[in-house]
C-alpha cells in the first residue's frame, strides 16, 4: 500500500494538474484499484492507499487529508515536486497510477465531476441520504465503490 501523500504529490507533479483534478483523479485511482485488485469485497481489501472519500456537493469526492494537504500548495509550490523523486513501495502501483493519470488528466475538472456524479457511489453517499435518511452520511462507502467499479470495468 502506498502513502496517500506520496500519491497526491505524484499526481500533482503532472503538467496541467489543478487541485480539483488531483482530488478526483485520486478518487478514480483508489476506486479502480479497489475493483481491479480484489476478487471479492471484504474487510481486508487490497488498496492503493488508505483513504475515505466524502461526497462534497460542490467539489466532488474529497479526502480530507488530501484536501488539507493540497490546499497548502500554490501553483509555484507544486512545480517543485519532482515525479522521479517520489518512491513507491511497489513499482506496479506507479505503472497503474501512470495509466490512470493518462486516462483522466485529459478531462477538465468539470468533466471529471460529471463522471463522478453519474456513478452509484456518489448517489448513495450524496443524493440518497438527503432523500431518505434523517441522519445523512456523505461518506462514500468502499462497498459501493467496489460494486460500481467492478460493474463498469473502466
Amino acid at each position: 500500500m502506498e502513502n496517500v501523500i506520496d500519491v497526491a504529490n505524484y499526481i500533482m507533479a503532472t503538467k496541467g494538474m489543478t487541485k480539483g483534478k488531483v482530488q478526483i483523479i485520486m478518487y478514480f485511482a483508489y476506486s479502480i484499484y479497489l475493483a481491479e485488485h480484489n476478487k471479492v469485497y471484504s474487510d481486508k481489501m487490497n488498496k492503493l492507499f488508505e483513504a475515505e472519500f466524502e461526497a462534497c456537493k460542490n467539489i466532488g469526492p474529497i479526502n480530507r487529508k488530501i484536501y488539507d494537504y493540497i490546499n497548502n500548495f500554490s501553483n509555484v509550490d507544486k512545480s517543485c515536486i519532482e515525479k522521479n523523486e517520489i518512491k513507491f513501495h511497489d513499482v506496479k502501483n506507479k505503472v497503474f497510477l501512470d495509466r490512470i493519470i493518462k486516462e483522466y488528466s485529459k478531462y477538465s475538472v468539470h468533466e471529471l465531476k460529471r463522471m463522478v456524479k453519474l456513478g452509484e457511489p456518489w448517489y448513495h453517499a450524496c443524493i440518497y441520504p438527503r432523500l431518505y435518511s434523517t441522519i445523512p452520511s456523505y461518506m462514500i462507502k468502499d462497498k459501493d465503490i467496489y460494486d460500481y467499479f467492478c460493474k463498469v470495468k473502466v
